[in-house]
Order: structure tokens, then C-alpha cells, then sequence
């Protein structure tokens, strides 16, 4: 199996995540399986093994679709895993293109493994052919309810489409700490011991929602100085430090604030915390909410379909309008006041338990 992706390990992103997990998984049943994908930094090594996985890097979109070629012995199934591009109408049409290439020519399985929302798709699929091309995959493995339901208006044949459940996290991993362990945890982590601690897991960009975060914890923070704010933000720059969330988060102060990136310990952070953020403004399905929600965490998130699968507003967790700022506010302050906390931890937790 050759497992497509357009960034990968140490790199940390939902679908990163979930990639590795497949990989390995599949590896440590006897399936060989290699992962082709970007090369992101220039110390980054164009073939190494991770977890006994083969990783090869290349340069671009053509450098992907070359090696695609030149492997073709290597592997029986091409798997991508979402887009080469989330904006480039063309580039994804070229990756339809060339998925038609690898199974009439070079004959093999295609499946598709979509990774953003829905309404992302709708746009990419708007490019003249994408449409029509996106009937030649043998598989395609939904993420959300929906994902399905989009795909399945736009697949001729309903039975290639796959739908949830599968968490495609570790729930032993992600588990819910005991009162010793998270005082220990925070010890460790440097996080205040006696604090309530919001947390945001996922990449420092816009479409994250970084803003609402910043401007949302600056106001909670004016009426409510016990809380603290813990940033594990996935980048892909080389230099970190020029990310522009990094240095407005860095902006709050360590006596506010704490930002990791690129974070490589997400459960022990999590388990050190009370309070999931994650003001999105378009998701596939979240990985960092179905961990956040494994560890018995509270979630406030955006009312985005994909999220409100998972939350329920007001018994498992907190759901607010994308994109408002009062609203944002609100729910972490319902959030922050909760009296029987341990009771929707505990729903939280179920969710994912029972996938």
C-alpha cells in the first residue's frame, strides 16, 4: 500500500496523525506499506523508516505524482490521504487526473481518504472533469457523517463510500488522568498547578480560528485571572518562530500563556488540562476533539456539522456560532462555571469510547 499525504511525521496536523496511526497499524499486521509525501524542511531525509514504516520525500506536487510512477512495482494500492492542495482548484483536478492514470493505466486500487470539510470539496470539485473524475476511486473513506452524506451525492455508486465510526486514536492513551496524575502532570509540564487550563490543539493558522482564541481568552481572562491558556500549535515552517499566532500567542506572556509546537506529547498536555477550545472554521473531522474528548475533557467548539456529530450542546460539551466572538466567550465562561464538571467529562469520554 502506498499511502499518499501532503505532510507527514514529525509534522503534527489531524490527518498526519491519523496517517501514522494507519500506517503503522496496517505495518504491524503484516500489510507493507510506504508513505510518499512532501519534503517539508531541508534537513529532512528523502527515505527513512519510522516505526518500521518506509517515509519517502520528494519536492511538490510533480515530485509526488513522479515517484507515484516510478514505485509502481512497490505497491498494489494508492491511498490519498486528502488533497495535495486546499486551494488550487487545478492541482486537485491533476490529483483526480492522475489517480485515473494510476488505476486504468498502471492498474492498481485507488481510494480516497478525504480530510477537510465538505464545503471544502463542493469547491474543488467545481474545477470543469472533477466531478466526473471523482467516480474513479474504488473506495472513499469518510471521516464524518458529513462527508458521507456530501459524497454520496456526488458518487454514482453510493455502495463506494464508506462512513464512520472509527476514532483512529488511541483510548488507552487518551484516557482520562486521576486527580494524583494531573497535579504530577503539571509539575512535569510547567503548567500552574492551581489554574484552569484551556487548551488548543491543532495548526497556527487562520482557518483555526487563532484570532477568536487570543481576543476570546483576553476577555475571559479580564473578569476570571484563574485561567491559563496552553497553545499545542503544529507548524510547517521551518522557523517557527516567524509563524505570526506564534508570536501573538507568544504575546500574552508565560505567566498567560504556554506554546508548544509541535508537540509530541499531546496526551500528557492534555491530561494536564480542563478545557478544549477549538474555535474552527472548517473541519473534515477533528482529531485533536475526539482526543481532547477521550481524556474527559470539556469541549467548546464552532457548530460546524463535523463537531456537532460528536458534542451535544450543554451535555457533553459546549457549541458556540463559527466565527463569533461573543458567542466564543460565552461558552467558555459556561464552561468555566460548570458545578458538576466530572458528569459531562464523563459523557465526553462515552462519545469516543463507544466508536
Amino acid at each position: 500500500l502506498l499511502l499518499v499525504i501532503s505532510c507527514y511525521h514529525p509534522l503534527i496536523g489531524g490527518a498526519e496523525k491519523q496517517a501514522k496511526v494507519l500506517a503503522e497499524s496496517l505495518t504491524s499486521e503484516g500489510y507493507e506499506v510506504s508513505v510518499l509525501t512532501k519534503k517539508r524542511a531541508r534537513d529532512q531525509k528523502e527515505l527513512e523508516y519510522i516505526n518500521l514504516v518506509r517515509v519517502i520525500r520528494t519536492n511538490g506536487v510533480f515530485g509526488i505524482f513522479k515517484k507515484v510512477f516510478l514505485l509502481k512495482n512497490n505497491y498494489d494500492i494508492l491511498v490519498f490521504a486528502g488533497q495535495l492542495s486546499n486551494v488550487k482548484k487545478s492541482v486537485f483536478f491533476s490529483q483526480l487526473l492522475f489517480s485515473f492514470i494510476t488505476k486504468y493505466v498502471l492498474r492498481k486500487k485507488v481510494i480516497l481518504w478525504p480530510t477537510s470539510s465538505s464545503s471544502m470539496y463542493e469547491n474543488l470539485l467545481s474545477f470543469p472533469l472533477s466531478a466526473l473524475l471523482i467516480n474513479i476511486f474504488d473506495l472513499v473513506l469518510c471521516k464524518s457523517k458529513e462527508q458521507e452524506g456530501f459524497f454520496k451525492k456526488v458518487v454514482w455508486n453510493k455502495g463506494k463510500v464508506l462512513a464512520p465510526p472509527w476514532s483512529m486514536i488511541d483510548t488507552l492513551e487518551f484516557s482520562p488522568p486521576s486527580k494524583k496524575e494531573k497535579v504530577l502532570l503539571r509539575q512535569k509540564l510547567c503548567i500552574p498547578k492551581n489554574k484552569k487550563v484551556l487548551v488548543f490543539v491543532g495548526r497556527l493558522f487562520s482557518g483555526k480560528g487563532i484570532d477568536l482564541i487570543i481576543s476570546a481568552y483576553k476577555s475571559v481572562y479580564k473578569s476570571n485571572e484563574n485561567t491559563f491558556l496552553l497553545v499545542l500549535g503544529a507548524v510547517n515552517e521551518s522557523s517557527y518562530s516567524d509563524n505570526e499566532y506564534y508570536k501573538k500567542l507568544t504575546a500574552l506572556g508565560t505567566s498567560r500563556c504556554k506554546v508548544v509546537v509541535n508537540c509530541q506529547r499531546t496526551s500528557e498536555y492534555l491530561k494536564a488540562s480542563d478545557i478544549f477550545v477549538f474555535p474552527s472554521f472548517s473541519e473534515g473531522c477533528s482529531v485533536s476533539q475526539i482526543e481532547a474528548m477521550s481524556t474527559g475533557l470539556i469541549c467548546v467548539g464552532s457548530d460546524l456539522p463535523s463537531i456537532k456529530e460528536k458534542i451535544v450542546d450543554g451535555y457533553n460539551g459546549f457549541i458556540f456560532k463559527t466565527g463569533s466572538l461573543s458567542d466564543f466567550i460565552l461558552a467558555i465562561k459556561k464552561a468555566l462555571s460548570l458545578k458538576d464538571s466530572d458528569n459531562m467529562r464523563n459523557k465526553s469520554r462515552e462519545v469516543v469510547a463507544s466508536m
